[in-house]
């Protein structure tokens, strides 16, 4: 065996690993399952000049072998029936593989209405979490 066939062989075997890869790769990103929004809490944290903050808990399965992010998140709160206004989370927040994840976020409603609204605090709306460069929007409601 020469330098000329221990180089071909190395070659060979390099586009073999890299071939694999990429088809491990592409089943992975194939078989990613959407997470699901199991419950939802919202409670009154604060308020400030012009804004309110709620606490909203959610319990968030994600049923894949990856990780993911809830990067963004934006609902309507309201305070029984009566609508308050929108709101939005800032910040990453981890949703680990194979779990049923608790993900605690601060939402804060700028310019609030009706917040002395009888009733229960209640949001609707969207999570949307990255798995992979795979976004899943995750609808949620707590009324």
């Amino acid at each position: 065996m020469d330098l000329e066939d221990i180089k071909d062989n190395w070659l060979k075997y390099l586009l073999i690993t890299i071939v694999i890869i990429i088809l491990i790769v592409g089943l992975i990103i194939a078989t990613l399952q959407e997470p699901k929004v199991k419950s939802t809490v919202i409670e009154y944290k604060g308020a400030g000049p012009g804004y309110i903050d709620v606490k909203l808990t959610m319990k968030v399965e994600n049923p894949n072998i990856i990780g993911g992010i809830l990067r963004d998140l934006q609902a309507d709160v309201y305070k029984g029936n009566s609508y308050v206004g929108p709101a939005s989370a800032d910040g990453d927040y981890d949703v680990a593989a194979m779990d049923t994840n608790t993900v605690i976020v601060t939402l804060r409603v700028y310019n609030p209405q009706n917040t002395v609204a009888p009733g229960n605090w209640g949001a609707v709306g969207t999570a949307s979490i990255e798995i992979w460069g795979q976004t899943f929007d995750i609808n949620f409601d707590t009324r």
